[in-house]
């Protein structure tokens, strides 16, 4: 069973739910300013939720020490970034080079206000961040893959 069969059937991804049904009916461009959206407004279900599951998995495993196999606390993990405000100043489409097919990506121009912290290195002002999205599930519509500083 593939991946994305897995998440429907198993019920993680249930395509009935209202945030689902919303973020199915969305354009790639509209699901990532619900994702800014979503952080400026500290919701973090919201947020996740425009990313593919898969992409969501690696926060499982990022920033952690060397004996830990899973973060068992995302919210105490020192390294994660605390965002206070963001807003979406551009979204430009991309041309496709080197990308899977039907994956599209998108140059996003961001202004960010960070919580204070000795650990992350990220600065808050204005940034350009590089945003691959493509379909996970049948039906879901688009999601974020990864978000770089780079294209």
């Amino acid at each position: 069973m593939e991946w994305s069969e897995w998440l429907a059937a198993s019920g993680i991804v249930k395509l009935d739910d209202a945030l689902e049904k919303e973020l199915a009916t969305l354009s790639p461009e509209e699901v990532i300013i619900r994702y800014y959206q979503a952080l400026d407004d500290h919701d973090e279900e919201r947020a996740y939720a425009c990313l593919t599951r898969r992409s969501s998995t690696e926060f499982l495993f990022s920033n952690m020490g060397d004996l830990a196999l899973y973060h068992t606390d995302y919210n105490a993990d020192p390294y994660r970034q605390r965002v206070r405000s963001v807003t979406v100043n551009g979204i430009e489409l991309l041309p496709v080079v080197g990308n899977p097919e039907g994956v599209v990506e998108y140059e996003v121009d961001v202004d960010v206000k960070y919580e204070p912290s000795l650990y992350f290195a990220d600065s808050s002002g204005r940034h350009a961040r590089f945003v691959l999205l493509g379909g996970e599930i049948t039906g879901a519509g688009w999601r974020i893959i990864t978000i770089g500083t780079g294209p």
